[in-house]
């Protein structure tokens, strides 16, 4: 848990007064981040989202039932006021979709092996911020979060530590933002991202 306060810690320091922290964490342990947030920090616990998956990955040694759920905890930063968009109406606190890998348009094949839904992201973003507010990823992997971001007029910041997916999330988001694949674009017919 050290690394995972360490990141932690960081993340509070640039999230502003009221703002939200939602983090996908591991089940068995996430009652550990929940109480070093409120201890630490003074956040207050917002709830849990259980995303459910519709078909869960069998398991090959056949010891334990299938991982059907993982959960997304919510914690508001003290000293600010919340945003909660209330006006897009109730929502349970779960969700039910497909693992990620070629069964929605939006969100293509699979390229990483915890890939996250692209509506997920959207879900979350609309509720819990506002036209020009900063949202943060720092594990984006292949951009799930940025292209809702975007398109809902977000600003963005997103980190990974791999250079494999840093370069499919710019290839997803270029292809998401201009409908031009990359490949076209660093030849330069569309000239985003390329160099001089």
């Amino acid at each position: 848990m050290l690394w995972t306060f360490a990141w932690v810690d960081e993340a509070v320091r640039i999230l502003r007064p009221g703002g939200m922290f939602c983090c996908y964490f591991d089940r068995d342990k996430i009652n550990f981040l929940s109480r070093y947030l409120q201890s630490k920090y003074s956040f207050k616990l917002k709830g849990y989202y259980a995303d459910l998956k519709s078909n869960p990955v069998p398991q090959a040694r056949k010891v334990k039932w299938m991982n059907g759920w993982e959960i997304i905890g919510m914690w508001q930063k003290g000293g600010g006021k919340l945003t909660y968009n209330y006006k897009l109406g109730q929502a349970p606190d779960y969700g039910i979709r497909p693992i990620v890998g070629n069964t929605t348009k939006e969100d293509g094949a699979r390229v990483h092996p915890t890939q996250k839904p692209i509506a997920l992201a959207r879900k979350f973003i609309l509720y819990w911020s506002n036209e020009g507010d900063y949202v943060l990823d720092p594990f984006c992997g292949v951009g799930w979060s940025r292209i809702p971001a975007s398109q809902h007029n977000r600003r963005f910041c997103g980190i990974d530590k791999s250079p494999k997916y840093c370069e499919e999330a710019r290839r997803r988001i270029a292809v998401k933002d201009t409908g031009v694949p990359v490949a076209e674009q660093l030849r330069g017919q569309v000239g985003l991202f390329s160099n001089p």
